[in-house]
């Protein structure tokens, strides 16, 4: 904008979704992160939270249509647990050979704390029976272990990817 005796308009002259989406980007890009907090809206924004909240509904929706990543997991779906779930077993499998055990996912950043998961699921075993069942049922379910087949059913498939998890191991 153009500045006149000093005075610039440093905020949105528009706060139609396209524009909060590019303006959220640029903050990403201001902070050096691949997401945006509240207070770096705050800080670094041409416009407020409530704008962002208001238009979209949560910061996390707001994120996920800029394309950034959200750090924190306020009122997680089951699927977004799951995933980070899968997440932190891949790593655990890659890393340590084994299962992820509850620590494993709060010494690594995933943003939702073991508890979130087993209030969900009732115990982290449970959160693990599940998300075996949901990569294993996009692959081929041994007939060995057809007694957790019935488990996926209350759950949609969550990745198409074929892992090799191992849930004894």
């Amino acid at each position: 904008m153009s500045d006149k005796q000093g005075f610039s308009i440093d905020f949105l002259e528009s706060y139609d979704e396209s524009d909060i989406v590019s303006e959220l980007q640029r903050i990403s890009s201001v902070t050096g992160k691949a997401t945006v907090s509240k207070q770096d809206i705050d800080n670094f924004g041409r416009l407020s939270y409530a704008v962002v909240n208001k238009k979209f509904g949560s910061l996390r929706s707001a994120l996920q249509a800029a394309g950034l990543e959200y750090s924190k997991f306020m009122k997680a779906t089951e699927r977004e647990l799951i995933d980070v779930v899968i997440k932190v077993w891949e790593h655990t499998l890659a890393t340590e050979g084994r299962r992820p055990f509850r620590s494993d996912l709060q010494s690594n950043c995933y943003g939702v704390s073991a508890d979130t998961v087993v209030r969900k699921f009732g115990s982290w075993k449970k959160a693990l029976v599940v998300a075996y069942e949901s990569v294993e049922a996009s692959d081929t379910i041994d007939q060995d272990d057809t007694a957790f087949a019935n488990v996926t059913k209350d759950y949609p498939l969550i990745h198409e990817k074929k892992l090799k998890l191992q849930l004894r191991k």
